[in-house]
């Protein structure tokens, strides 16, 4: 009788862990599939464009932030590299992860004196712009990226 009564105490308690064991992972499984119930394509974007324009007469190649699908996506040349005559624009939206997009023209075997603006705009907003002359040796790079801490960075 006693060695019964130990068993179904055990199987009692046994049980009682189970269903308390169930309840979290079902719990837990709950407020996952809540979080991720998303669409990949319901998260917020923001949009921006990029432009390039100029007296330059001839090809450009231009780099740029693409549209960001997502952190797994793998990116390849074709995405984010483009050749192009002026003038050249390219609108795209970023996931609020991107955190720096950015455009960089670059022009070799130019006329010298040769002028290009680059511009960028967040949400139809100018937020930066950038102007060169392709130098004496008929060479030409610029670049714009945007730090939301810290505005827009010009290079050369």
């Amino acid at each position: 009788m006693i060695i019964v009564l130990i068993d179904y105490i055990r199987i009692k308690i046994t049980t009682l862990s189970m269903k308390k064991y169930l309840f979290n992972l079902l719990l837990c499984s709950m407020l996952f599939a809540a979080g991720c119930s998303k669409d990949e394509g319901s998260e917020e974007r923001i949009k921006f464009r990029y432009e390039v324009s100029g007296s330059l007469t001839t090809i450009a190649q231009i780099q740029f932030t693409p549209s960001f699908i997502s952190i797994d996506h793998d990116y390849s040349w074709e995405e984010y590299a483009e050749e192009s005559t002026l003038p050249w624009n390219k609108d795209v939206e970023l996931s609020p992860l991107m955190i720096n997009p950015g455009v960089r023209v670059t022009v070799d075997d130019a006329i010298p004196g040769q002028e290009v603006n680059v511009k960028m705009y967040r949400e139809g907003e100018l937020i930066g712009e950038h102007s060169g002359r392709v130098n004496a040796d008929g060479h030409l790079h610029l670049g714009l990226d945007y730090d939301p801490a810290g505005g827009v960075k010009k290079s050369e």
